[in-house]
C-alpha cells in the first residue's frame, strides 16, 4: 500500500513560493489608508489607490444625553419602549386577568381609579375570538366603542405570528395603525409559548425579544406577553418560568397571576395621593366563599413595584346577550401585601382545586341542594347515601374534582345540607339545624 506523504519543503522551495507571493503584491494597485474623518456631505470612495474611511463616534458624554421621565402606557404598571410579561399557573385566568384590565382601560379605570382611556392590540393563538374573547370582553364590560367610530380603543386578532420569523408582519401592523392615525398603546400576546418559537434556544428568544424590544421603543408602546407557570419547585419566580433565560432577563416587567387563600383581607393603599381603590362588588353583595386571585409585581425596570391587586372570580350572565352559558369575569377586590413568590407557591395547589371556579362550585351547590329535596332527605332513612350522590353527581356531569364536591358540600351546608352517619353508612339530608345530631347517630 502506497501512502501519501508530505515532506518537508526544501530552502530553495521556500525562497520560489515567497517570490511569486511578492510578484502578486507588487500587481495589486496600492491603497492608502486616510484616517481623517470626512467632511460634512463628503462620501468614502475607493478610487483603487486612496481609501477614505470615517472614524466612527463611539463615545456619548454624559452632558449631551437628554433626560426623560418613564412614559407609560399603564401608570405604575406597563411601561413604553419595554416588553413585560404576566406568568399564571395553567388554567387559572391569564388570559381572564388580561382581558380584564382591556375592559378597565377602555372604560377609563384601573383597578378601581380613573386611569386614562388606550388603545390596545390583543393576539391570540390559544382561543377563538368569537367563542372565547368576545363574550370575555363583554363580561368584563368592555367599551367597545360606537359603531360609527372609526378608531375604536380594542382590537383583537388571531394571526399566526411566530417571532423571531414574523418580527417585520407585526411591524408592518404597527406602522398602518400609526399612518391611520390610531397608533396603538399596548400590544399583548397570548401566549408565550404559541409566539416565541424554541423557547429554549438562546438565540433565537434573544433575537425575538431584543426584536420586541426595539419595535415598542420605536412605536412607543408597551409590548405585554402573557405565559404559564411551570410546576418547578424552585427557589425563585424566575425558576418557575419555562424557556430560555433572556425570556425573563429582557422582560422588564414581570408579573405573577394566580389564586390565592380566601383569608387575606383586601388593603387600601397608603399613598396620600391616591384615591381608595373600591371593590366593584357592593359590600353587602360580597360572597367570602368566591375564589380570589392576585396579580403581584415580582420587578420591574423602570421603577418602584405597584400594590398586588386582589380580584375575586365569578360567572354572570351576558347581559343582552342570549349565551348558553355564563361567563367567567374578574371583579376587583382592593389591595394586598402579598409577593409574586407568594402566589407562586400557591400555585402549586392550584391544579388540585383550590380555590376553586366560583361557577362550578356554586352549580354543584345548586345540584345538591336540589337533589336532596327531590330526593326527599329530610332524617337518616329517607337520606340520600353518600355514595349514590356522588354516583349521581358524576352521571349528571356536574362533578368535576374532589376538591371542588368538598368545597359544595361545605357551602351547602349554609342551606342546611348535613351529613348523618350509623357506623360505616353515611347519608346526606336537608332541612336539620346545622350542628343538630339525629339520636342514636354515631360519628
Amino acid at each position: 500500500m502506497v501512502r501519501n506523504v508530505r515532506t518537508k519543503a526544501s530552502g530553495a522551495e521556500l525562497a520560489v513560493r515567497a517570490e511569486r507571493r511578492a510578484k502578486r503584491v507588487a500587481k495589486a494597485p496600492a491603497k492608502v489608508l486616510d484616517l481623517t474623518p470626512l467632511a460634512p456631505g463628503e462620501v468614502a470612495l475607493d478610487t483603487g489607490e486612496l481609501v477614505r474611511v470615517p472614524l466612527p463616534k463611539v463615545t456619548q458624554w454624559a452632558r449631551d444625553v437628554v433626560g426623560e421621565d418613564i412614559r407609560y402606557a399603564v401608570k405604575g404598571w406597563f411601561a413604553r419602549g419595554f416588553v413585560s410579561s404576566i406568568y399564571s399557573p395553567r388554567d387559572q385566568g391569564k388570559t381572564t386577568v388580561a382581558l380584564a384590565i382591556m375592559a378597565d382601560l377602555s372604560n377609563g379605570r384601573l383597578f378601581g381609579r380613573p386611569h386614562p382611556k388606550i388603545r390596545i392590540l390583543f393576539n391570540t393563538r390559544e382561543d377563538t375570538l368569537k367563542a372565547v374573547i368576545k363574550p370575555r370582553l363583554e363580561a368584563a364590560g368592555a367599551d367597545f366603542g360606537a359603531p360609527d367610530d372609526p378608531h375604536p380603543l380594542l382590537a383583537i386578532s388571531s394571526e399566526p405570528w411566530e417571532f423571531p420569523r414574523d418580527l417585520g408582519l407585526l411591524e408592518e401592523r404597527l406602522q398602518i395603525a400609526k399612518e391611520g392615525e390610531a397608533p396603538y398603546d399596548m400590544i399583548i400576546l397570548d401566549s408565550v409559548a404559541a409566539h416565541l418559537v424554541r423557547l429554549n434556544s438562546i438565540q433565537p428568544m434573544t433575537e425575538a425579544m431584543t426584536g420586541l424590544i426595539k419595535l415598542a421603543d420605536q412605536f412607543d408602546l408597551a409590548v405585554v406577553m402573557i405565559g404559564h407557570l411551570t410546576k418547578s419547585k424552585g427557589s425563585t419566580v424566575e425558576s418557575a418560568i419555562y424557556g430560555a433565560s433572556v425570556l425573563q432577563n429582557l422582560s422588564k416587567g414581570l408579573f405573577v397571576f394566580g389564586p390565592v387563600p380566601l383569608d387575606p383581607d383586601p388593603e387600601v393603599s397608603d399613598d396620600p395621593l391616591a384615591s381608595e381603590p373600591k371593590s366593584d362588588v357592593p359590600e353587602d353583595e360580597q360572597d367570602p366563599s368566591d375564589p380570589r386571585f392576585a396579580l403581584a409585581c415580582e420587578r420591574t425596570g423602570w421603577g418602584a413595584r405597584p400594590a398586588t391587586v386582589l380580584f375575586t372570580r365569578e360567572t354572570i350572565d351576558v347581559p343582552g346577550r342570549n349565551y348558553e352559558e355564563e361567563k367567567a369575569r374578574l371583579v376587583f377586590a382592593g389591595t394586598s401585601d402579598l409577593t409574586a413568590w407568594q402566589i407562586k407557591e400557591f400555585s402549586k395547589t392550584a391544579v388540585k382545586g383550590a380555590p376553586a371556579d366560583r361557577g362550578k362550585t356554586q352549580t354543584l351547590v345548586d345540584w345538591i341542594v336540589t337533589t336532596l329535596i327531590n330526593y326527599g332527605a329530610q332524617d337518616f332513612a329517607t337520606g340520600m347515601p353518600s355514595a349514590a350522590m356522588l354516583k349521581q353527581a358524576k352521571a349528571d356531569i356536574v362533578y368535576s374534582s374532589k376538591a371542588t364536591w368538598e368545597r359544595a358540600l361545605k357551602l351547602a351546608a349554609l342551606q342546611g345540607v348535613q351529613p348523618r352517619r350509623r357506623g360505616n353508612d353515611r347519608r346526606w339530608i336537608i332541612g336539620a339545624v346545622a350542628g343538630e345530631e339525629e339520636p342514636g347517630a354515631a360519628e
